[in-house]
């Protein structure tokens, strides 16, 4: 399965695979880079960070996709991308995430 879609500078590249398991399961997991323009580009684990280096990204790492306990889709990013040498805001590109993902009401899409 693929999905992809781009609104209000998201841009998401979705395979159907599971990750490994946190304290619930994750429904995917993708790579991701944040720009200094505040945009969060996701795509799938198979590609690497460098490939989107030309974006001069300010950080990078990982978006886990899961459900809460209450049944609620979630995500976090978290991490670091070893190719270009830097890690996840973990806390604002969580929250910059959370937010765009809101705004367009992307839960539908998953």
């Amino acid at each position: 399965m693929f999905l992809a879609w781009t609104w209000s500078g998201i841009w998401f590249a979705l395979i159907g695979i599971p990750s490994v398991p946190t304290k619930q399961r994750a429904m995917a997991t993708l790579k991701y880079i944040r720009t200094k323009e505040g945009e969060i580009i996701a795509f799938p684990e198979y590609k690497c960070h460098a490939e989107y280096a030309h974006l001069n990204p300010i950080s990078a790492g990982f978006i886990e996709m899961y459900h809460d306990e209450s049944g609620h889709l979630r995500f976090r990013c978290f991490g670091e991308s070893v190719s270009l040498k830097i890690v996840s805001k973990e806390r604002e590109d969580t929250e910059l995430l959370n937010k765009k993902i809101v705004k367009k009401e992307l839960y539908s899409f998953f």
